[in-house]
């Protein structure tokens, strides 16, 4: 796959090496470290089940448009003097807001429990298309990681973190860092790999995986209608198939409903679900103001 890049790769062999070396340090290698995160799996389990950490609660939720882009622009003016060249996305700041109403009302630790955020990124664009009557049978995304800590998500401001997120997913949609990732997934083929995470306290990982780019809403299936009539998509359920219907880790899937807003399927502790409405704020959203 790797070969297959549309834009040829102009890094120099340095540059090369530190975008490889960037996503080797986000994967753990060997059955060990497999065995040790499936072990914390089963801790995570154990301790939610006794009530020793609160269990996460899947749930629906409806933005308006109207209301994210209110937050990007709110966003972008607090960056206007130290990150003016920064242009924030809808999606940063969704992932943002997702992030502080996760982790704000976690107690705070001594030291600070680190965060592991990834958010995924579809790389089909870079590569080219399959050949006519020829499929790629590969999954087409990446993750990206940025580094936080839950005094971070705590006390910056959406603003804040959405500009670390746009910088990261700037930095991992480069030419130069597609390429050396396929080329890390094609040296690990036959490996076991597993994620390496910064610490393992309590909701040590999250996860804003945004379904937002194919419009799903615009499918048509005539074709399947028993009487002929238009049959459009009315709503589009943003899941992430879970046999086991294991909740141990914020993540949240984003759609577009097709009218500017989104729905969101998404993890949260009991306590974040019940101060849900308040950290909608401005207060909350940007505390440093």
């Amino acid at each position: 796959m790797s070969d297959l890049m549309k834009v040829e790769d102009e890094c120099s062999e340095a540059e090369s090496n530190f975008h490889y070396q960037m996503h080797a340090k986000s994967y753990d290698s060997g059955i060990f470290k497999l065995a040790l995160i499936v072990w914390r799996v089963l801790l995570a389990i154990l301790a939610a089940k006794f009530g020793f950490r609160e269990e996460l609660e899947p749930k629906f939720i409806y933005i308006p448009g109207p209301w994210v882009d209110r937050l990007r622009v709110k966003s972008q003016a607090e960056l206007k003097d130290c990150s003016p060249d920064i242009k924030l996305t809808r999606n940063d700041v969704i992932a943002a807001w997702y992030l502080k109403c996760v982790y704000s009302p976690q107690p705070n630790t001594a030291p600070p429990n680190p965060v592991d955020y990834f958010g995924i990124i579809n790389f089909r664009r870079f590569i080219e298309p399959p050949k006519a009557g020829t499929y790629y049978i590969r999954c087409s995304i990446l993750a990206l990681r940025c580094k936080f800590s839950t005094q971070q998500l705590k006390e910056e401001s959406v603003a804040e973190i959405a500009r670390k997120i746009r910088l990261k997913t700037l930095q991992y949609t480069s030419t130069g860092s597609v390429k050396q990732s396929l080329r890390f997934s094609e040296d690990h083929a036959s490996k076991n790999l597993s994620l390496k995470l910064q610490g393992t306290g309590n909701l040590g990982l999250a996860v804003v995986s945004h379904w937002t780019t194919f419009d799903y809403t615009g499918l048509e299936f005539s074709g399947a209608s028993l009487n002929g009539k238009r049959a459009p998509v009315v709503f589009v359920n943003p899941m992430i198939v879970n046999t086991w219907r294991l909740n141990i880790i914020p993540v949240a899937v984003v759609t577009k409903n097709g009218s500017r807003g989104y729905w969101i399927r998404a993890t949260n502790t009991s306590t974040g679900w019940e101060r849900f409405a308040r950290s909608n704020s401005i207060e909350s959203l940007f505390p440093t103001q």
